[in-house]
């Protein structure tokens, strides 16, 4: 089980239509696999005006079962969104858990409870890695988001240090890569490119409303 802090701002300009637009992806839990998509992720497409936990539920890597939202919460502009996540990885659907905390609330899902039991890592896979940044469908409007304040711990009190839990378990190790250390990450998608730019974190600097 492993928690996570991060704050997320969308520009005043960022498209509230994305529903409409085409999929966008914000801030995922990617599998260590080159195919399918991310079991758990933040996605601006779902509902127009709103910002979603997706989960694709797959029984291998890109062989889906369902994909779903297990919230939306709503997306206002401008704003930031300092989100809290309690997430147990686990490749069954009663083992595998989440619990989420924006901006210090905690959220009922869709389900009616506080936790939402499914599996958070794709059987035939091995672990995650976290990435962050704006990846979405070919479109035409300019979509600018800003990421800062990433950090994860074993427990809930590791995200308030000085420092957050160094990040030696698998799942938060992108591609071997740590960037963006304690720093804050822009992402734009601009024209018809699907543009992601990854901010790879492994810890961050003081918790708390960074953005």
């Amino acid at each position: 089980m492993r928690w996570y802090g991060c704050s997320t701002k969308f520009d005043p300009t960022f498209p509230q239509n994305h529903a409409d637009l085409g999929w966008a992806l914000t801030n995922q839990w990617h599998a260590d696999s080159n195919t399918g998509s991310p079991p758990v992720g933040w996605y601006a497409d779902v509902k127009n005006g709103y910002w979603s936990l997706v989960i694709h539920q797959q029984s291998s890597p890109g062989v889906y079962l369902k994909t779903f939202s297990i919230i939306d919460v709503p997306l206002p502009v401008g704003t930031c969104h300092d989100v809290k996540m309690q997430i147990k990885w686990s490749k069954s659907d009663t083992a595998g858990s989440i619990k989420l905390w924006p901006n210090g609330v905690q959220q009922t899902f869709v389900n009616g409870s506080t936790t939402y039991n499914i599996r958070t890592l794709i059987p035939g896979s091995t672990t995650v890695y976290y990435k962050e940044g704006m990846y979405r469908q070919a479109t035409t409007p300019t979509d600018i988001v800003y990421h800062t304040g990433f950090r994860t711990a074993t427990d809930e009190g590791g995200l308030y240090g000085r420092w957050s839990a160094a990040a030696t378990e698998p799942e938060e190790i992108a591609e071997g890569k740590a960037r963006g250390i304690g720093r804050a990450a822009e992402s734009a998608a601009v024209g018809h490119q699907d543009v992601m730019l990854h901010s790879y974190v492994v810890a961050s600097w003081q918790a708390g409303r960074n953005c």
